[in-house]
Protein backbone atom coordinates (compact mmCIF):
# COMPACT_ATOMS: atom_id res chain seq x y z
CA UNK A 1 0.00 0.00 0.00
CA UNK A 2 2.65 2.36 0.88
CA UNK A 3 4.31 1.53 -2.44
CA UNK A 4 0.94 2.42 -4.55
CA UNK A 5 0.67 5.40 -2.66
CA UNK A 6 5.09 6.87 -3.44
CA UNK A 7 4.24 5.90 -7.00
CA UNK A 8 1.12 8.03 -7.42
CA UNK A 9 3.11 10.52 -5.17
CA UNK A 10 5.49 10.81 -7.81
CA UNK A 11 3.33 10.47 -10.55
CA UNK A 12 1.42 13.43 -9.61
CA UNK A 13 4.51 15.65 -9.48
CA UNK A 14 4.88 14.95 -13.19
CA UNK A 15 7.57 11.89 -12.65
CA UNK A 16 7.28 10.03 -15.85
CA UNK A 17 6.08 6.51 -15.58
CA UNK A 18 8.73 4.32 -17.23
CA UNK A 19 11.10 5.93 -14.85
CA UNK A 20 9.29 4.16 -11.65
CA UNK A 21 9.70 0.60 -12.65
CA UNK A 22 12.12 -0.02 -10.01
CA UNK A 23 8.83 -0.43 -8.26
CA UNK A 24 7.34 -2.96 -10.13
CA UNK A 25 6.37 -2.56 -13.70
CA UNK A 26 2.88 -3.98 -13.08
CA UNK A 27 2.35 -1.06 -9.58
CA UNK A 28 3.37 1.77 -11.84
CA UNK A 29 0.47 0.73 -14.58
CA UNK A 30 -1.90 0.21 -11.77
CA UNK A 31 -1.23 3.26 -10.29
CA UNK A 32 -1.69 5.07 -14.05
CA UNK A 33 -4.86 3.39 -14.63
CA UNK A 34 -6.06 4.26 -10.62
CA UNK A 35 -5.05 7.84 -11.10
CA UNK A 36 -6.82 7.87 -14.63
CA UNK A 37 -3.36 9.51 -16.63
CA UNK A 38 -3.53 9.39 -20.12
CA UNK A 39 -0.49 7.37 -20.18
CA UNK A 40 0.26 5.85 -23.74
CA UNK A 41 3.80 6.56 -24.34
CA UNK A 42 5.27 3.77 -26.45
CA UNK A 43 8.22 1.54 -25.75
CA UNK A 44 10.15 -0.96 -28.09
CA UNK A 45 9.61 -4.13 -27.90
CA UNK A 46 12.04 -7.13 -29.89
CA UNK A 47 9.99 -9.54 -31.93
CA UNK A 48 11.65 -13.41 -31.68
CA UNK A 49 12.68 -12.79 -35.19
CA UNK A 50 14.17 -9.67 -34.99
CA UNK A 51 11.87 -6.64 -35.98
CA UNK A 52 11.12 -4.05 -33.59
CA UNK A 53 7.32 -3.00 -32.73
CA UNK A 54 5.43 -0.29 -30.87
CA UNK A 55 3.93 -1.38 -28.60
CA UNK A 56 1.44 0.55 -25.58
CA UNK A 57 1.32 -0.02 -22.19
CA UNK A 58 -1.86 -1.31 -21.74
CA UNK A 59 -0.94 -3.84 -24.10
CA UNK A 60 2.04 -4.45 -22.22
CA UNK A 61 -0.03 -4.91 -19.25
CA UNK A 62 -2.09 -7.31 -21.29
CA UNK A 63 1.19 -9.15 -21.97
CA UNK A 64 2.09 -9.28 -18.10
CA UNK A 65 -1.77 -11.00 -17.28
CA UNK A 66 -1.20 -13.65 -19.93
CA UNK A 67 2.24 -14.35 -18.62
CA UNK A 68 0.74 -14.69 -15.10
CA UNK A 69 -1.62 -16.89 -16.68
CA UNK A 70 0.59 -18.74 -18.36
CA UNK A 71 2.65 -19.98 -15.15
CA UNK A 72 -0.44 -20.71 -13.77
CA UNK A 73 -1.23 -23.84 -16.27
CA UNK A 74 -0.74 -27.54 -15.63
CA UNK A 75 1.16 -29.81 -17.73
CA UNK A 76 -1.46 -32.40 -18.00
CA UNK A 77 0.14 -35.05 -19.77
CA UNK A 78 3.07 -34.91 -17.38
CA UNK A 79 0.73 -34.45 -13.96
CA UNK A 80 -1.50 -37.81 -15.78
CA UNK A 81 1.64 -39.87 -15.67
CA UNK A 82 2.74 -38.83 -11.96
CA UNK A 83 -0.72 -40.08 -11.05
CA UNK A 84 -0.32 -43.04 -13.16
CA UNK A 85 2.55 -44.09 -11.42
CA UNK A 86 0.68 -44.12 -8.06
CA UNK A 87 0.62 -46.95 -5.96
CA UNK A 88 -1.55 -46.83 -3.20
CA UNK A 89 -0.03 -48.53 0.48
CA UNK A 90 3.37 -47.56 -0.64
CA UNK A 91 3.77 -44.42 1.18
CA UNK A 92 1.37 -42.50 -0.49
CA UNK A 93 -0.14 -41.04 2.47
CA UNK A 94 1.47 -38.48 4.41
CA UNK A 95 1.13 -37.77 8.18
CA UNK A 96 0.35 -34.47 9.35
CA UNK A 97 0.21 -35.96 12.98
CA UNK A 98 -2.13 -34.64 15.81
CA UNK A 99 -1.62 -34.07 19.55
CA UNK A 100 -1.45 -37.17 21.10
CA UNK A 101 1.31 -40.42 21.14
CA UNK A 102 2.26 -42.59 18.40
CA UNK A 103 4.20 -46.02 18.51
CA UNK A 104 5.71 -45.70 15.00
CA UNK A 105 8.22 -48.24 12.98
CA UNK A 106 10.65 -46.46 10.79
CA UNK A 107 10.65 -47.95 7.31
CA UNK A 108 13.52 -45.66 6.05
CA UNK A 109 15.86 -43.65 7.26
CA UNK A 110 16.17 -39.68 6.50
CA UNK A 111 16.27 -38.66 3.20
CA UNK A 112 16.24 -35.20 1.86
CA UNK A 113 13.76 -33.88 -0.01
CA UNK A 114 11.65 -30.70 -1.89
CA UNK A 115 12.49 -27.55 0.53
CA UNK A 116 9.54 -25.89 1.57
CA UNK A 117 8.99 -22.30 -0.43
CA UNK A 118 6.87 -19.63 1.14
CA UNK A 119 6.56 -16.49 -0.70
CA UNK A 120 8.29 -13.60 0.53
CA UNK A 121 10.94 -15.86 2.69
CA UNK A 122 14.13 -18.16 2.22
CA UNK A 123 13.10 -22.02 1.10
CA UNK A 124 12.82 -24.19 4.30
CA UNK A 125 15.33 -27.81 3.71
CA UNK A 126 13.38 -30.70 4.19
CA UNK A 127 13.80 -34.13 4.71
CA UNK A 128 11.24 -37.05 4.68
CA UNK A 129 10.84 -40.68 6.57
CA UNK A 130 8.47 -43.45 5.85
CA UNK A 131 6.66 -44.40 8.83
CA UNK A 132 4.35 -47.42 9.89
CA UNK A 133 1.57 -46.08 12.31
CA UNK A 134 -0.07 -49.45 13.25
CA UNK A 135 -1.09 -51.48 10.27
CA UNK A 136 0.12 -47.83 7.16
CA UNK A 137 2.37 -46.56 6.12
CA UNK A 138 2.96 -42.80 5.80
CA UNK A 139 5.61 -40.74 5.01
CA UNK A 140 6.34 -37.49 7.67
CA UNK A 141 8.24 -34.46 6.23
CA UNK A 142 9.96 -32.48 8.43
CA UNK A 143 12.10 -29.11 8.51
CA UNK A 144 15.53 -30.10 8.81
CA UNK A 145 16.30 -27.95 11.98
CA UNK A 146 19.23 -26.61 13.61
CA UNK A 147 18.13 -27.21 17.20
CA UNK A 148 18.83 -30.87 18.99
CA UNK A 149 15.48 -30.22 19.98
CA UNK A 150 13.68 -30.23 17.28
CA UNK A 151 12.41 -33.46 15.55
CA UNK A 152 15.32 -33.75 12.78
CA UNK A 153 18.14 -33.11 15.83
CA UNK A 154 15.86 -35.96 17.70
CA UNK A 155 15.91 -38.51 15.23
CA UNK A 156 19.23 -37.88 14.11
CA UNK A 157 20.97 -38.22 17.43
CA UNK A 158 18.43 -41.44 18.02
CA UNK A 159 19.43 -42.21 14.63
CA UNK A 160 23.27 -42.27 15.64
CA UNK A 161 23.21 -44.05 18.68
CA UNK A 162 21.27 -46.49 16.87
CA UNK A 163 23.39 -46.73 14.08
CA UNK A 164 20.35 -46.74 11.49
CA UNK A 165 16.56 -45.64 11.71
CA UNK A 166 15.35 -48.24 9.45
CA UNK A 167 13.39 -51.00 11.16
CA UNK A 168 13.27 -48.74 14.52
CA UNK A 169 10.72 -48.96 16.71
CA UNK A 170 9.95 -45.58 18.89
CA UNK A 171 7.63 -43.42 19.99
CA UNK A 172 6.68 -40.14 18.85
CA UNK A 173 4.99 -37.69 21.33
CA UNK A 174 2.77 -35.16 20.02
CA UNK A 175 2.04 -31.53 21.97
CA UNK A 176 0.73 -28.86 20.89
CA UNK A 177 0.45 -24.89 22.11
CA UNK A 178 -2.13 -24.47 19.79
CA UNK A 179 0.12 -22.56 17.33
CA UNK A 180 2.62 -24.98 16.31
CA UNK A 181 3.04 -28.37 17.48
CA UNK A 182 6.21 -29.82 19.51
CA UNK A 183 7.56 -32.88 19.19
CA UNK A 184 9.20 -35.52 21.36
CA UNK A 185 11.25 -38.66 20.42
CA UNK A 186 11.13 -41.84 22.81
CA UNK A 187 13.17 -44.33 22.34
CA UNK A 188 11.70 -48.01 22.98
Amino acid sequence: MKIKFRIQQLLRMGVRPELLYSFGERNVLQAVKELGLNYTLKEEKVCQNGCNEQISHSQRENELNNKQEVKKMINYNEESKKLDAFVPGESSQFWKPKVGQYKVRALTELEDTKAFEKEGKEPTPQVKIDLLIGEDKFTWTIAKGKSPAGAYGQLCKLGAKKGQLKGLDFMIVVTSDKKKNTYTIVEL
